[in-house]
């Protein structure tokens, strides 16, 4: 079992009802190919965390990378795992709002972090810079 978590930035905002085809269309793919997950979406940004078989995985992401409705994709982590995190959902989703974040204890925007790159490794910082450019674009 493999598990893949990716960040990308919607060429446009999304509608509720293009958000409703998409998710419809993503469960009939997803219960065809078993594969399960959990998708975010907050002002035109996407999270999501995908997981089935590793060459399904790889496929439906390779597919992300290319679907027009996507930009910027970015790779945040992939490993395998024993257990699927997400058995019972074919693809769950939460359209985040900024308020749901607000009220979250310890909640920190990644561009409102102060954390120093002395100690992490080289893939934990730049994951976090990452995370930082990505979430700023999406705030201007």
């Amino acid at each position: 079992m493999y598990q893949l978590i990716y960040m990308s930035t919607a060429t446009r905002l999304m509608t509720d009802e293009e958000l409703q085809a998409l998710l419809e269309q993503a469960r009939l793919n997803n219960v065809k190919y078993g594969i399960t997950g959990l998708l975010l979406y907050h002002e035109g940004r996407f999270m999501q965390l995908i997981e089935g078989p590793a060459d399904v995985v790889y496929k439906l992401y390779r597919h992300i990378e290319q679907d027009e409705r996507h930009a910027d994709t970015a790779k945040l982590a992939e490993k395998e795992v024993e257990t699927r995190s997400f058995p019972d959902w074919s693809m769950a989703f939460w359209p985040v709002q900024s308020e749901d974040l607000s009220n979250v204890s310890g909640f920190l925007l990644p561009e409102q972090m102060q954390l120093p790159t002395q100690g992490l490794s080289n893939a934990d910082a730049l994951l976090l810079r990452i995370m930082q450019g990505h979430m700023m674009r999406s705030h201007t």
